[in-house]
């Protein structure tokens, strides 16, 4: 654990010793891989370094990225190791009653209003408070502006609000601006289960590409294939 947390330290932020950590530029580029076998506490290292980098860079606004059903097991760890950052799930419905803003919206109208709504809140908390934002692949890769299509080759680009901005629907604005707080507001991403995002011609993988976020943790307990390509475009990412 000494050693993987060392590891992340010096891959993103070029050293591990304090007096020089204080001159470290959060915006500038860095990443690793921590490829470990199942239960070996790659989610309890990821934490523990989470709350040190906060302590250091509390603006770095981290995004931790998983599949969905992964989301719940982040949610279970951060509240078990309590380690004193708020967090907020953008998958869940719910607000956890942590969010700021809560009073100043209008929670009237249908479901889907308000379901943007508790993202809305989800997103201006973790911006405006030293925290973590937990989203899964899927919603990443919506509300960042891309979709799967057919087979996965056929790219679907959102030209709608280019054509008719008159036409666009209000949600349709909701999202494309939920979205580009994700592309351009992180200062750091963690991947789980990293090796999703490994075929060049997912969308998630065009989405994560073009994210303008330079720090990135990618974690993975499944075994990389000997597939030279996918590996390549895994350390692409990066």
């Amino acid at each position: 654990q000494q050693e993987g947390f060392e590891f992340i330290w010096t891959s993103l932020a070029g050293t591990i010793d304090l007096a020089e950590l204080k001159r470290v530029d959060m915006h500038t580029e860095g990443g690793c891989i921590i490829s470990h076998a199942p239960g070996t506490g790659k989610t309890k290292l990821t934490m523990v370094f989470l709350q040190t980098y906060l302590q250091l860079f509390p603006k770095c606004l981290p995004i931790i990225i998983a599949p969905a059903n992964i989301l719940l097991t982040w949610e279970d760890e951060l509240r078990k190791w309590n380690i004193g950052i708020p967090f907020h799930n953008l998958n869940n419905s719910e607000l956890s009653g942590k969010e700021k803003l809560i009073n100043e919206v209008d929670w009237s109208g249908n479901q889907k209003q308000n379901k943007d709504a508790i993202r809305m809140v989800k997103l201006c908390s973790w911006y405006k408070e030293k925290s973590i934002l937990l989203i899964s692949y899927n919603l990443y890769e919506k509300l960042a502006g891309s979709t799967a299509e057919g087979d996965g080759k056929k790219e679907k680009k959102n030209n709608k609000m280019k054509k008719k901005e008159k036409r666009a629907r209000p949600r349709e604005y909701i999202e494309s601006g939920m979205g580009k707080v994700l592309c351009d507001y992180p200062g750091l991403l963690v991947l789980d289960e990293g090796h999703t995002p490994r075929n060049q011609n997912s969308y998630i993988w065009k989405v994560l590409s073009e994210s303008r976020t330079q720090k990135r943790i990618l974690l993975s307990g499944t075994p990389f294939q000997n597939n030279f390509l996918e590996l390549y475009n895994i350390l692409c990412l990066f």
